[in-house]
């Protein structure tokens, strides 16, 4: 028996139609639906104490307060390369070339406070306060 044009139609459609479900969720995709929310949309995890972030062109924080003789861990985050450094520390304290998605570190063994920055960017300025 031939199928005729209309028949034909309605069976070509419900074999897309269940084509469809099965790619779209169905069992047989291996998909379950209490999947996992992409990893942007979970919490991020803050950073291990004594760390500064370098984002959009900022510490973050800006002020962090610490310890004589404790380390600080400054992760470049930012999508540029920075040159950190600081007026009393001179060249003890000068991270040069400090590209993207690196971490540098420094123990601090002054009590003080300390302005860090990349003094070609205005907006690129934090402070470590050492405490005895």
């Amino acid at each position: 028996m031939a199928l005729t044009g209309r028949a034909f139609s309605l069976g070509a459609l419900l074999l897309l139609v269940l084509s469809l479900g099965i790619a779209c969720g169905g069992k047989e995709a291996g998909l379950s639906p209490t999947a996992t929310p992409p990893r942007s949309l979970a919490s991020p995890t803050p950073p291990p104490p004594n760390t500064v972030l370098i984002q959009n062109g900022q510490f973050i924080p800006k002020r962090l307060t610490i310890k004589l003789g404790e380390t600080v861990t400054w992760i470049n985050t930012d999508n540029a390369a920075y040159s950190l450094r600081d007026g009393l520390y001179g060249a003890d304290f000068f991270i040069s070339g400090f590209q993207p998605g690196e971490q540098r570190s420094f123990t601090f063994m002054k009590t003080g406070e300390f302005e860090i920055g990349d003094f070609r960017y205005s907006d690129l300025r934090g402070t470590i306060i050492v405490t005895d």
